[in-house]
Formats: C-alpha cells, structure tokens, sequence
C-alpha cells in the first residue's frame, strides 16, 4: 500500500496532505496537528472504537470525543492510495451517532465499488495486520516506545522462529485442529448432533412406510369385497307389476275385518284424508244381503256417502 493524499475533517484538521514517493517528513511545530494526522490515518483504515472509554492512556478522553471536528460539523475523511496496482480511495463518514461508521471504497478514476474491503477488514486487508499488531509494529505514536505484551504479535513472531512465516505456528495449528475435532466429533459436537437427527428421520420414514404399507392393504381388501359382493339387478317390468298387484290387494284387504266383513273407520280415514290431495281407490269385494244391511246402517251412523255402480 502507497498512501498519496488525506483529506480529513477530524479534530482541529479540515483540509489535506498530500504525500509523495519515498519517506515524508512533517517538521511542524508543536500542537500543529502531527499526532491528529497519525490518529487520522488510523481512524481511516481501521475506524473509530466507540467503545472506548476514557482512561490515563488517551488522557480521559476516547477518540470519538477528542477528535470530533473542532468546527461542530461531522467527523469524515478520505485517502487516496495504490494498492495491488489499483488506485483506490477509501472514505469514512459519521452515521447516525457512529462517528466514522459509513465506509465506502471505489477506484480513484472510474468509481467503480471494490468489495474487496470493507468497513472491518480494511486495515488488515491492507496493511496484512490486526490493529493492535499495527499500532505495535509499523504505527509508533510519540511515547509509544514501551514494549508491552500483545498476543497476536507474540504468536506472529512465534511463527516466526518455528516456521519462518508469519502464519499461524505450528503449535497454534494444532490447537486449531484438536477444537475441530472436538467441535464435529464430541458427544455434544456437531457430527453427533447430525447423527442424532439422521436416525430420527429414519425411524419416521420408517414409520411413514408401514403407515402407507397398511393403507395399500386395507385399499386392496376393500376392493376385494366390492369385487365379491353379489349384484344387484334392478327388478324387470313383469316384477314390477306383479309387486304392484300384491300391494294393491294388501290395501284392500286393509278394508276387510278378519270376520271378513267392511271395516268402516279405515274407510273413513280412506274417505277423508289429510292431506288436500287426494286419491281414488277401488276394490272388489263380494256382499251378502246381510252384509249391505250392516254397511248401510253403519254409512248412515257415520255420515257415509255410497251408490252401486251396475
């Protein structure tokens, strides 16, 4: 990474500096701004910590607080740099109450986003470091000599003795490898879990076929007995009639006492139905002159009607 310029509005700067090729140097007088300058660049790449807190070391005032725009207006910047041969510039603008929480990178001439960084990793995609090994190693700030422990510095320098990398050492890799083994293979693991889960889904899939295997078999037996069920035929014309026949002569034995004379209450229930519509009925029926003696004293007690048809 090659830094060429870097507008800042923070603290008590609000304008530009501008680098060139090789070392720079800023010779300014004291509370000129070299320290804002050097808080700038690292707000720019690896943003504001808002939870700071104020304490000896950043003289009881966190950098959200003591690098807030002398002039009232927001907290912002921009850098213009090459990076991996590609003039890009990233920019930092305060969101909401986030001072620095809108990031944005673009290449310099066409605009064009570069999703490569973003908010989080820009400084350690640039700079090949976490934050605290930058401010450790490349960035120094004035009375920040004093060695004091960090662990990523001490695994990275660790690698360094092992493996002749910066990379994870060897030591660190094994750690690593034991946590995945015990993560997917430990009886509260995820490969236990997932196997847990399998045989639950096999004992209901297994569920679900005997279910289903039943349901074929009570299908088929029940196909089985419409098949052995006898048909029944609907009944033909002569039937029909002959059932007619039988009905008609039920009904009018219906008017006939067992002492085979005329029974004249069924007759008046005949005679006078209900309902408005009604119906015509005939018989034939042999009398005596006994017989018509008795039906007509019974017409006449009962209000009865009646002719003789020749």
């Amino acid at each position: 990474m090659i830094l060429l310029q870097l507008r800042a509005n923070f603290g008590k700067l609000h304008g530009t500096l501008t680098l060139h090729e090789g070392l720079n140097e800023l010779c300014l007088p004291n509370e000129a701004g070299k320290s804002t300058w050097s808080a700038f660049l690292l707000a720019m790449l690896y943003g504001i910590d808002t939870r700071e807190r104020a304490t000896r070391e950043n003289q009881n005032l966190p950098a959200k607080e003591r690098y807030r725009p002398w002039d009232g207006s927001s907290m912002e910047g921009a850098i213009d740099l090459i990076w991996n041969g590609r003039a890009i510039t990233i920019e930092r603008r305060s969101q909401g109450r986030t001072p620095m929480g809108a990031f944005r990178a673009y290449e310099t001439e066409s605009g064009t986003p570069v999703p490569e960084l973003t908010a989080e990793n820009c400084g350690r995609t640039l700079c090949g470091a976490e934050r605290s090994v930058f401010e450790r190693t490349a960035f120094v700030r004035q009375l920040g000599m004093a060695v004091s422990s960090d662990a990523q510095l001490e695994q990275r320098l660790s690698a360094l003795v092992t493996t002749g990398e910066e990379g994870p050492s060897a030591s660190a890799l094994e750690k690593k490898l034991r946590d995945l083994k015990n993560k997917y293979t430990y009886r509260t693991g995820l490969l236990p879990r997932l196997q847990a889960r399998r045989d639950e889904l096999q004992a209901q899939l297994s569920a679900l076929r005997a279910a289903q295997a039943e349901a074929e078999a009570q299908r088929q037996a029940a196909e089985r007995a419409k098949a052995a069920a006898p048909f029944a035929a609907p009944p033909s014309e002569e039937e029909r009639q002959v059932r007619e026949e039988a009905r008609q002569a039920a009904q009018s034995n219906a008017f006939v006492t067992a002492s085979g004379r005329l029974d004249c209450e069924v007759l008046q229930q005949f005679a006078q139905p209900a309902a408005p519509a009604r119906k015509r009925y005939s018989f034939w029926v042999e009398f005596t002159p006994e017989d018509i003696a008795w039906f007509k004293q019974g017409a006449a007690e009962r209000g009865f009607r009646y002719g003789s048809v020749k």
